[in-house]
């Protein structure tokens, strides 16, 4: 799992049908798969748009982000922006 996701972060191009079909034969099931391409995804966007627009913040911001992120866990965003399955 940690491979494909690494590697959809560093090459999303390079991304095939295998990559999936591996995690899947590594006996993950097919809704962790998901999850963690979605977290990824999420992950990656959010990095990509904070460090496009130059965005900074101070550390009471990061410290309610990781408090919030700890309550709720990556779902609560996931259900917000519509990708729940």
């Amino acid at each position: 799992m940690l491979r494909s996701v690494a590697k959809l972060t560093k090459t999303p191009g390079r991304m095939a049908p295998r990559d999936a079909e591996a995690v899947l034969a590594a006996g993950w099931p097919e809704q962790a798969l998901y999850d963690a391409v979605a977290v990824a995804a999420l992950y990656n966007f959010m990095n990509r748009l904070v460090e496009g627009l130059g965005i900074r913040a101070e550390a009471d911001y990061f410290a309610a982000a990781g408090r919030r992120l700890h309550e709720s866990g990556y779902a609560a965003m996931i259900a917000m922006l519509g990708l729940a399955r």
